[in-house]
């Protein structure tokens, strides 16, 4: 597998800036008080749209788009979802370890993505690796969902 991406996200901040070949090639903001997300790789913009904090789906729209290209759906848990796609692309996301520094997206073909956090449990960065090109809906959902479950666990727990 090899890198394809890097990703920073600043203390504090609620943007994740990623990096490919150390120039910037995108962005997901997520919303200060509400579980949204505008974000934008490759040339193409995405918005997250999620009903409510305690719902368990998100509906993904492309900029200018009036249907949704995507809706993830969480687990009752908090650590796994599912992203179908709109022509039926079915892609299952879940941690890896139980400290929450790795986890992936899964097909049905066999293909995985990883994102990797580096620096450990409280890190603010990381790397995205895989071996074959994803696309790029795929990557920006994949740092998206780890970023609201974290968010989901804080506001549980009283952090």
């Amino acid at each position: 597998m090899k890198t394809l991406f890097t990703w920073k996200r600043g203390d504090f901040s609620n943007t994740f800036n990623l990096f490919r070949g150390g120039e910037e090639a995108g962005h997901l903001t997520l919303e200060t008080w509400r579980s949204g997300a505008e974000a934008a790789l490759g040339g193409r913009q995405f918005k997250f749209i999620k009903q409510s904090f305690w719902t368990f789906t998100t509906d993904i729209f492309e900029q200018d788009q009036p249907q949704p290209v995507g809706c993830i759906t969480y687990n009752l848990w908090g650590n796994r979802a599912n992203l179908v796609l709109s022509m039926s692309e079915s892609h299952r996301w879940q941690y890896e370890n139980l400290w929450q520094t790795k986890w992936q997206f899964a097909s049905p073909s066999g293909s995985v993505l990883q994102y990797v956090r580096t620096g450990g449990i409280m890190a603010t960065e990381g790397a995205i690796v895989a071996d074959y090109e994803p696309k790029n809906l795929l990557v920006l959902t994949g740092l998206y969902i780890h970023a609201i479950l974290a968010r989901q666990a804080a506001a549980v727990t009283g952090a």
